[in-house]
Parts: C-alpha cells; structure tokens; sequence
C-alpha cells in the first residue's frame, strides 16, 4: 500500500499491529509499531486499548507493560477502563 503512495492512519495503522498481535508475531509486532511510529502514525488512546486486550490473549505481562508504557511515555491517559 505505501509502495502506491497510500498513507495509514491511525486506524490503519493500529488493524494491521493488532493483526500481528492476533497471529501471535510479537517482536514482529513491537518492529512494525516502531516503524508507524517513526513515519508519524499518532496512536489514539483506543488504539493502545485494543494492543492490551489482543495482548491479554497471547503474551505475558512484559509486553503488556511495555504498551502501557509507551501509552503513558506519549502523555496518554490510562484510565479505569482497560
């Protein structure tokens, strides 16, 4: 898709990390966050939401942490609803 010159959002971005996550390819997970991240995708505060609850079904709390982590390092709220 960028190859065509289509941009992802947020939205697009956070299917396609929730897809990794979902398949069980963690590290492959953390890289392709790290790359959105560097192009300039924004995560929204739903998107880290959906991260832990996929997270919850596949990994340890390592990783877990670590999003909430990444949440709380880009002055997101965490809230009482995760």
């Amino acid at each position: 898709m960028t190859e065509m010159g289509v941009k992802l959002d947020a939205v697009a971005a956070t299917a396609v990390v929730a897809g990794y996550i979902i398949q069980n390819r963690i590290s492959e997970m953390w890289e392709v966050f790290e790359n959105m991240k560097d192009k300039g995708i924004v995560f929204t505060r739903k998107s880290y939401l959906i991260f832990v609850k996929e997270l919850t079904k596949v990994s340890g709390t390592t990783d877990i942490f670590k999003v909430l982590n990444e949440m709380k390092a880009s002055k997101m709220f965490i809230g009482n609803d995760i």
